[in-house]
């Protein structure tokens, strides 16, 4: 296995600018290999962003906190009216306050996928990965949060609170349903520091058009499907969700700052439709944060696109009918700050 080092020099510019000083006292270390091993000098206030890897390696003896979002679960695709074209559930939040780490010594994580979006019809959509730091699994680390399930004939559930293992905890955004075939449910929003992801919006008969995704941690639904498509879920910070489609304009428009993706214009006379993806979070300023639900897509005779869920951990939205594939969750993530 192979180590990455974050080199800090190379980012005192950047630190100064967010400090006002020319060495600043914050650092950011952002994964992109298989573990971290934290650089010599790191002061406290450094910020770690793990998105990938297993291993976190300090090179100092103190307190850290730790923060986790799992992975969401993307829609499913319906063809038979069998209840099947919901969104899937976003990914819970879990926060540890303080955990002591020893310099020199591998700390195991995981960090959770998202569920891959399916293109077969009166298809589960896949769940979202749990994701966890210090431990084996789970159950048995020092701070973890559930992923978002894939979606069912019923949208999927968010992440749990209660399984996650934390001081702080917030749940996931349930995924939006569908009635029958008519157009994609919204995904659900993942949780967050500041709340419980926002559950995607609805369709019911006979409204063609899909739902929006759900906002972040302590947002707000997305509307449900009607004659044009649902607009996206309000997130945390107030930023209003992806417009939904219309027949002028038929794709749901994509979220942003961690808000719901609008869904997309259904009509059977189209060749397409698609649902606006879910927007990244902006929580943790320039590390991300809890992300936004997918906007399902319209019922068309044509190929159908469900929105992605927003970094980090929101739900996909689904699909009817047509050919295409479904919305993918968006994966997890590890957010480590050290305190001492």
């Amino acid at each position: 296995m192979t180590t990455q080092t974050v080199d800090w020099w190379n980012r005192r510019s950047y630190i100064g600018a967010l400090n006002g000083a020319d060495d600043g006292g914050l650092t950011l270390g952002i994964i992109t290999g298989p573990s971290l091993v934290a650089f010599a000098g790191d002061p406290v206030g450094t910020v770690y962003l793990l998105t990938s890897g297993t291993t976190f390696t300090p090179n100092f003896t103190g307190t850290i906190s730790v923060e986790t979002i799992g992975g969401g679960g993307s829609g499913t695709r319906g063809t038979s009216g069998a209840g099947y074209g919901t969104g899937g559930g976003g990914g819970a939040y879990s926060k540890k306050n303080s955990l002591s780490v020893t310099a020199n010594t591998g700390y195991t994580y995981s960090v959770g996928a998202g569920g891959t979006g399916v293109s077969t019809g009166d298809t589960k959509g896949n769940s979202g990965g749990d994701t966890w730091f210090n431990g084996a699994s789970l159950a048995a680390s020092s701070c973890g949060a559930k992923g978002g399930s894939g979606g069912t004939t019923s949208g999927g559930a968010g992440g749990v609170a209660a399984s996650g293992i934390g001081d702080t905890k917030y749940s996931g955004g349930t995924g939006g349903g569908t009635g029958g075939s008519y157009a994609g449910g919204g995904g659900g929003g993942a949780g967050g520091p500041n709340g419980a992801g926002a559950n995607g919006g609805s369709v019911g008969n006979p409204n063609r058009s899909g739902a929006g995704g759900g906002g972040n941690g302590n947002g707000t639904a997305g509307s449900n499907g009607g004659t044009n498509g649902g607009q996206g879920g309000t997130a945390s910070d107030s930023t209003a969700g992806g417009a939904g489609g219309t027949s002028g304009s038929r794709p749901g428009v994509e979220g942003s700052n961690g808000s719901g993706g609008g869904g997309g214009y259904g009509d059977l006379s189209a060749s397409a439709s698609t649902g606006g993806a879910g927007g990244a979070g902006n929580e943790w300023g320039v590390n991300g944060g809890s992300g936004g639900g997918g906007g399902g897509a319209g019922n068309t005779s044509g190929t159908q696109t469900g929105g992605a869920g927003g970094l980090y951990g929101a739900g996909g939205g689904g699909i009817t009918n047509g050919a295409g594939t479904s919305g993918a969750g968006a994966q997890g993530a590890i957010r480590i700050v050290r305190l001492t």
